[in-house]
Formats: C-alpha cells, structure tokens, sequence
C-alpha cells in the first residue's frame, strides 16, 4: 500500500471513532418535507445535456426535471433526480418565467451548469427505533467523471426539522457504486477521504467529492436488523 493510501486509511479510521450521527425526533423529521441545495453539471461544448424539464408559469407548475435521458451528461452527474424544482439558472431565479424562458436559459449555458434546485428529503430515521442496529465499512471507488455513481440527499441543517445524514437514495447502473456492489440505497456517507462529513450540509459533501480525484475511501454506515 502507498504512504498516501496508508495515510488516507489512518484518517479514516480517526473518523469513524468521531462520526456519530445524532438522530432528530421522529416527530421533527416527519415534518419537514423539502430541501435545497446547489449542483453543478460540466459538458463539453456542442455535447447535449440530456435533461427534459416540465413547468413554468404558463404551465400553472414549476419548472423542475421531467426526464434525465440515460448515459447522458445529467444522469452520469448524479446530481439531479426526476421532481426536482429549478429554482434558479446560474443564478437566474425562475419564478414568473415561463416554460421556454426557462428552456432559453439552459440551452445559453456554455459548459458549466448551475442549478438551485428543492428536493424531496429521504425519509428519516429510515427504520423504527430498535428495529436496526448500524454498522459502518470503508470503501473505494473510482471517480467516473465528476461522479461516483450514486447521488446524496439530506445533511446538516440550521433546521432541525430538516437535519439529515448525508443519505444515499439512488445508485445508478453501471455506475462506479453499482459495479463495486457495497453501497445500498438507505446508507449514509459517514466520511470522505478521511474527512468527517457527518454534520455537514449537502453543498459542502458535492463540493468535497467535486474536488476528489482517481480512487476515493469512503466511510459508509449502514443498518443490520435485530433478530
């Protein structure tokens, strides 16, 4: 093993002694349904999208993804689900516009794309209390473009309604996670490169990742059932 793994490996396991996730009531987290956040995708010029959004004003909705074609540049990011609401584009907000306003913004943007997007929060806890005890595995995966082949939803929040792990609710085909055959929809990203994410807001778990190369140690929890 390289000094470096070994190094990445030793703060790893310094993070997994501080990485304790503290749940919110039930109560709380049943009542907040709705998060926001910022992704980004990056696409060679000339290169499609592949991203289909419904609603606009003149649509009596807002605009959000209807359709993330496969292998495409919005899919492979895996930072976007379908449902999702655009509430801004590159900083453009998207209230009052209507439906190919909104389309004319998208298709202006060169190879960067930002979106402030509002999601649906994952469920949490994900299962009743003393049902799971949690258990928690490092793992490697190799970066695929500007992704690891699952998407992230939750993180901390100012609002403890919202407050969340940073939970893993999609793991894409073929992708980086799927091939390496660990990581389940439910378990939660504990720590990145050795690095305690464990209260953090999803923005700064995206731009962790965003700044990992080549080959990247994860520290995941996950839930065994009580017999």
């Amino acid at each position: 093993m390289s000094n470096a793994s070994t190094s990445l490996s030793r703060d790893l396991k310094r993070a997994m002694t501080m990485c304790k996730w503290t749940a919110p009531s039930p109560l709380l987290s049943t009542r907040a349904s709705r998060g926001r956040t910022t992704v980004e995708l990056i696409k060679k010029e000339g290169t499609p999208l592949g991203l289909t959004i419904s609603g606009g004003i003149d649509k009596d909705s807002k605009p959000k993804v209807a359709q993330l074609k496969p292998g495409s540049v919005a899919q492979k990011s895996d930072v976007l689900e379908i449902g999702d609401v655009l509430l801004a584009i590159n900083g453009i907000k998207t209230a009052g516009l209507k439906h190919e306003q909104v389309i004319d913004l998208i298709k202006q943007v060169g190879d960067q794309l930002t979106l402030d997007i509002e999601y649906d929060l994952p469920k949490w806890p994900i299962h009743a209390i003393n049902t799971v005890h949690t258990k928690t595995i490092q793992i490697q995966l190799e970066k695929e473009g500007q992704s690891y082949g699952f998407i992230l939803r939750g993180g901390g929040s100012d609002d403890k309604a919202k407050a969340r792990p940073l939970i893993i609710t999609k793991i894409r085909p073929q992708g980086p996670a799927d091939k390496e055959g660990t990581i389940k929809i439910g378990d939660r990203v504990l720590a990145i490169n050795g690095i305690n994410v464990g209260g953090a807001t999803l923005q700064d778990a995206y731009n962790l990742m965003r700044q990992c190369r080549g080959t990247t140690l994860f520290l995941i929890e996950y839930d065994v059932a009580i017999v």
